[in-house]
């Protein structure tokens, strides 16, 4: 039902978010590196 898809949806994005935030980090300490 539309319910599910929605969950689906916050869940994807949710986990999106949270990947960008790891990539983010990952980068700050590589810049700290340099």
């Amino acid at each position: 039902g539309p319910v599910l898809s929605g969950l689906k949806n916050l869940i994807a994005k949710k986990l999106s978010e949270e990947e960008e935030e790891q990539k983010v980090k990952v980068v700050a300490k590589k810049e700290r590196h340099l």
